[in-house]
């Protein structure tokens, strides 16, 4: 042991490390080495505590600001205690609680080993502080109740599950009694009776509170004795408060739940014996229907949407499609598409075979012109129809199909419709006969009529000119005429007898359209000079009639046109049609029209006349069918073949004339001939 030198005591065998130090340490006892893991003395003298020790200590200061304030305090009031925490050789933390005394000139600082119990407060300070982060995030908290204060205690968790401001870590019981619902206080008084009653024992409760806002929360509260009074009675009591609102509603939604499964048991044990009735019934109407699939004339058979599978065939679908002898295994290995590739003609496309049709649209589908060839090599017409099957959630799962044998049927059908043609086509030439029959009928009835009618007329027309002829020539015999008369008598008997040529004319020309003896003398002409020719000869008839308008207009290009066509013909035809405009025009005008369109001679007489009705028009070119300016036919003289005559002649030299009329103002001939005819 070395010595200190001039020091007033020694305590060399004290068990506690002990050390004087006059800013440096100056001596040290065993202990103290002892304390450090050191041998040697040397190793301690003239150093200072801040080499065995961290710079920062746990508490946060320096160690040197502690032992100066330790030094101070000790020379104010000859002593003072600090905590330490230093390195040991082994470089652990040791810890030590000193007790510094003043000296003459220096001071003895004395140890006492406090490692164990620093490191069991800094475990316990290390699990508070996780306890708190853990209570903090979690629904529980931590509580401490001072029945002789009189004043709960509790970490801030609790104020976050009340929702309360966290400026405050207490509340009196009074403010915790109001708290609780009314409905639950009995249950906290209880619980505090408890709580105050020497025989405490540990308990447990749940109870309602409201928070900051009202709103109901309820807590599971657990309470154990911590501490008792000098008389034995109960002074702390501690324990946890756990939020149970998301228990206690699971518990409400379980109890609904048992109750609704209860509920739905009693249900499913009242369907289970509806289902075993309704099973009984299906069973039965199950052997019912196969019995009746095995026996009924028709094959029927399901094929399983997935699988594409026979899943149910009857008898007579096996005897259709040539499996006579029962199901072979081999039939439920068979796709639908496999089974009737090979048995269908190749005409008929498997894309539109009933079965694949329903399955794929989910509808009803048929087929009637379908062909099996079975295996014995025969031939048969079938008539397949299929519908879907549907599951319980409207899906299709299955194809139901049925087949016809129609073989006899198709037979019989084409044999019918073979006669059904041959009689078709006899009715057909029978109707045809009878409507030409008809038609001929109608025609010799009409010709019949007409030529009576023509007959009538021609007698009239011709009895007309023949009374002139005959009446003034007996008047010419008589000597008592002057020459005037005479003349005038001659003139009559002329123009009666031309009236006769003409009427014998038309008839020999009709004639001769009938017979086919008329032809056209195609030389070139200029058809403005015909029609001005035509014109001028008319014009001094027109003129007699002041109340007539009558002009002709033309286009410059139709005075130089030359066409080849029958001059003689033509001007018939424009006399016929410019006399009939004049005819039935009593005021107003007639119109001569001349031009050339689309290379066509474009001749048309408009007129201001009395017009045709619109029934008459498709009569006015027929034969022997005279109009006059009422809606009756047949009083206007002529022998009404002057239009038929022009619209022969006209569509003889390659030509059209139509006519347009509206009753009451007029009417319009136009005759079209081609210019390169």
């Amino acid at each position: 042991m070395a010595n200190s030198g001039d020091i007033s005591f020694d305590y060399p065998n004290s068990h506690f490390p002990m050390f004087t130090y006059s800013d440096k340490i100056i001596w040290a006892n065993d202990a103290a080495l002892k304390f450090f893991e050191l041998d040697d003395i040397d190793q301690v003298l003239y150093r200072r505590f801040e080499d065995f020790a961290p710079d920062i200590q746990p508490d946060g200061q320096s160690i040197t600001a502690k032992i100066d304030f330790a030094i101070n305090t000790a020379m104010k009031d000859d002593s003072a205690v600090i905590r330490l925490q230093f390195y040991s050789q082994s470089q652990r933390f040791k810890y030590a609680e000193i007790t510094v005394k003043r000296l003459p000139e220096k001071f003895l600082f004395m140890f006492y080993d406090v490692s164990r119990y620093a490191e069991c407060e800094n475990t316990l300070r290390l699990r508070i502080s996780r306890l708190e982060k853990a209570v903090a995030t979690g629904s529980d908290a931590v509580w401490q109740l001072n029945l002789a204060k009189r004043s709960f205690y509790f970490f801030p968790s609790l104020l976050r599950l009340l929702k309360y401001p966290t400026n405050r870590s207490s509340i009196t019981l009074e403010e915790f009694y109001d708290l609780v619902v009314d409905e639950d206080k009995p249950v906290v008084n209880t619980a505090y009776k408890d709580f105050i009653s020497p025989s405490f024992q540990d308990r447990t409760d749940e109870f309602r509170l409201r928070d900051h806002y009202g709103n109901i929360i309820w807590f599971w509260l657990r309470g154990t004795l911590e501490t008792l009074g000098v008389d034995g009675t109960p002074l702390i009591i501690s324990g946890t408060v756990t939020n149970v609102n998301v228990k206690k509603e699971s518990e409400h939604h379980l109890l609904q739940q048992t109750q609704l499964l209860q509920k739905t048991n009693k249900k499913l044990s009242e369907l289970n014996k509806k289902l075993k009735i309704n099973e009984e019934k299906l069973t039965k109407q199950y052997n019912i229907l196969q019995a009746l699939l095995q026996h009924v004339p028709v094959g029927i058979y399901m094929i399983e949407l997935k699988t594409r599978k026979i899943i149910s065939v009857n008898a007579k679908a096996l005897e259709i499609l040539a499996y006579d002898d029962g199901i072979p295994d081999c039939i439920s290995e068979k796709t639908h598409k496999h089974w009737f590739k090979a048995q269908t003609n190749e005409e008929y496309p498997f894309e539109q075979l009933p079965i694949v049709m329903a399955l794929k649209t989910g509808h009803y589908a048929e087929c009637r012109d379908l062909e099996v060839l079975k295996s014995s090599g025969q031939r048969i017409s079938v008539f397949m129809a299929a519908v879907p099957v549907l599951d319980s959630r409207n899906n299709i799962f299955a194809g139901l199909v049925s087949v016809f044998d129609i073989t006899e049927t198709v037979r019989q059908n084409n044999l019918i419709k073979e006669q059904n043609d041959q009689y078709q086509a006899l009715n057909e030439e029978l109707r045809m006969s009878n409507a030409e029959l008809i038609r001929a009928t109608q025609r010799a009835e009409e010709s019949d009529q007409l030529k009576t009618s023509f007959l009538e007329n021609l007698s009239h027309e011709f009895r007309t000119p023949m009374n002139g002829i005959i009446g003034f020539a007996d008047l010419l015999k008589d000597d008592d005429v002057d020459e005037n008369d005479k003349m005038l008598y001659i003139d009559i008997i002329r123009n009666s007898a031309k009236q006769l040529l003409g009427i014998v004319t038309d008839v020999m020309e009709i004639s001769k359209i009938d017979t086919g003896q008329i032809s056209a003398r195609m030389n070139d002409v200029n058809i403005y000079q015909i029609v001005l020719e035509v014109f001028k000869i008319i014009q001094k008839q027109a003129e007699s009639n002041k109340n007539i308008q009558f002009e002709f207009n033309y286009s410059s290009e139709s005075t130089k046109l030359v066409i080849c066509s029958d001059e003689v013909k033509l001007k018939q035809v424009f006399t016929n049609l410019i006399n009939n405009a004049l005819k039935y025009t009593q005021q107003g005008f007639v119109k001569v029209n001349l031009s050339v369109e689309n290379n066509f001679v474009v001749f048309s007489v408009a007129d201001s006349g009395c017009g045709i009705i619109p029934e008459n028009i498709p009569l006015i070119f027929r034969r022997f069918v005279r109009l006059n300016n009422s809606d009756t036919v047949g009083t206007t003289n002529g022998t009404g073949l002057g239009l038929a005559i022009a619209k022969s002649y006209i569509e003889l030299l390659g030509g059209t004339i139509d006519v347009q009329s509206e009753y009451g103002k007029g009417s319009t001939f136009t005759v079209k001939l081609p210019c390169n005819h």
